[in-house]
């Protein structure tokens, strides 16, 4: 797996994905539109016997998009962020929010608003033996 320390997905990676989605929207005539991202990192090990068994790892980044309709609304979801992907996941947003009945109480998009960089990683984390599920401070013996 990459650098375990890496970002998974930066802002700016969000910016230009979200570029992405708002220039597919538009190009349908469609104003109102949301993304969310997300991206999380895992690894596993079993053990048997005494020794590694098992290693795997895994990451992964998704991207999922929302746009409103004459008072309809649907989400697309995809794992890939190249414009073709993009495009596509917005548009089965469109094609999905036209196909449902009006909601007359659906709420109104949320305003644009900047977004925080929130750190929810710390390298304090990859303390010799926290990786192999042990606190730093009682290493096996």
């Amino acid at each position: 797996m990459a650098d375990e320390t890496a970002v998974l997905l930066t802002m700016e990676q969000c910016r230009r994905a979200f570029e992405e989605v708002q220039r597919a929207a538009r190009s349908s005539g469609i104003a109102d539109v949301e993304a969310l991202f997300a991206a999380h990192r895992a690894a596993l090990t079993r053990f048997a016997n005494n020794t590694i068994h098992q290693n795997v790892a895994e990451q992964a980044q998704w991207l999922s998009v929302r746009v409103a309709v004459d008072q309809k609304t649907a989400r697309a979801t995809t794992n890939r962020f190249d414009t073709e992907s993009i495009r596509r996941a917005v548009d089965e947003a469109i094609v999905l929010a036209r196909s449902v009945a009006p909601d007359p109480e659906l709420l109104p998009l949320a305003e644009p608003a900047p977004v925080p960089e929130i750190q929810r990683f710390h390298r304090s984390g990859l303390a010799r033996g926290a990786r192999a599920g042990r606190s730093p401070s009682h290493p096996a013996g």
